[in-house]
């Protein structure tokens, strides 16, 4: 094991043919750039796994304990930490206003929280609030800093305590450029051989980056579970204005570019769809449905009995397209859905 030298600016593209063909010899030169590259993306090609915001004037007013927003994501390969930063409104009175991060496994337990503190204000609170707080923690067991698994389905739950949260972003880490940690050391010299392990280990890191190190598309999550989305009709309606039955230029959605998150032999872009949420009764089902602009449900979640995280796999074209997020029930039960999250990833 030893420290790794990664660049802070990528190299340019490697010219595959001009390097690689029937006839060569491996090039020392070649598996320099490659390791140097393969790298560099494992290093600094963790992402944001989560964004959110609300308007000023739209701050809900302070109520003791409450979750405000939920997402799933898939951790890159090579994370290590956690971060959360908030922007958190003024929230008058005595008691120390903060906001949590929890993030839980796929099991329900939890790997570790991060809380912004704002602390004690005096006076009132107005729609646009004159004093404000911005923070930054990291995941952590209440002592030390927690690690997150790699390349695993993990979820999110933002919780107010006493505070007004306006904004927040959640980002990864990398571990750090050590041999031990996963990076693969350099070093070639000419006529020293290259090793078959040596390919091997670029070839999985990169394929595991690709699979699972992709940013997320959208997500979408009621303001705060008070304003849970419910519907008993099986006809789906749109989540966001909680109204419009068909998709159009005027209906809110989002406008995909992916047209670059391809593959040669692909011409679809892996995705997961995770959907929170649940029916009033057992054995009934309600759906969250993904649909593009010509009204084509190219994504389906089965809501069950009882709030849960519930996922589908969706391969999008890769285009420049809108789609709309809707939800439905079976015409008896109560569907409620809080929250939806679409990300690239690949099993």
């Amino acid at each position: 094991m030893g420290t790794v030298h990664i660049p802070f600016v990528l190299c340019k593209q490697l010219q595959a043919k001009s390097w690689v063909r029937n006839g060569r010899f491996p090039d020392a030169s070649m598996y320099a750039l490659l390791t140097s590259q393969t790298n560099y993306l494992l290093k600094w090609r963790c992402k944001e796994v989560f964004g959110m915001w609300t308007p000023i004037q739209l701050i809900p007013a302070r109520s003791g304990t409450r979750t405000r927003w939920r997402f799933a994501f898939t951790s890159s390969p090579m994370a290590r930490y956690v971060y959360v930063v908030m922007w958190l409104a003024s929230s008058p009175g005595a008691t120390d206003s903060y906001a949590r991060l929890t993030i839980r496994d796929s099991g329900g337990a939890v790997v570790g929280t991060a809380d912004v503190h704002a602390g004690t204000t005096a006076g009132s609170a107005p729609d646009t609030p004159a004093w404000m707080s911005i923070g930054t923690q990291i995941l952590n067991d209440g002592t030390s800093p927690v690690e997150i698994p790699g390349a695993v389905d993990l979820y999110g739950e933002v919780t107010d305590q006493d505070s007004r949260i306006v904004a927040i972003t959640v980002y990864e880490e990398a571990f750090p450029a050590d041999s031990g940690n996963g990076y693969i050391e350099g070093g070639f010299a000419v006529q020293q051989p290259i090793f078959d392990g040596v390919r091997q280990q670029i070839s999985n890191q990169l394929t595991s980056q690709w699979k699972f190190g992709a940013a997320h598309v959208e997500h979408w999550t009621v303001d705060q579970d008070a304003s849970v989305r419910t519907r008993t009709a099986n006809t789906a309606i749109n989540l966001v204005d909680n109204t419009s039955t068909t998709p159009s230029s005027s209906t809110p959605g989002v406008t995909l570019d992916l047209l670059q998150k391809g593959s040669e032999r692909r011409g679809t872009v892996p995705c997961v769809l995770q959907a929170y949420g649940g029916m009033s009764a057992g054995g009934s089902f309600g759906h969250v449905e993904l649909v593009d602009s010509s009204n084509v449900v190219v994504g389906d979640v089965l809501i069950q009995f009882g709030n849960a995280w519930r996922s589908s796999i969706v391969n999008l074209p890769a285009t420049v397209a809108k789609y709309d997020l809707r939800f439905k029930s079976d015409g008896v039960n109560t569907c409620s859905v809080y929250a939806a999250s679409l990300y690239q990833f690949e099993a």
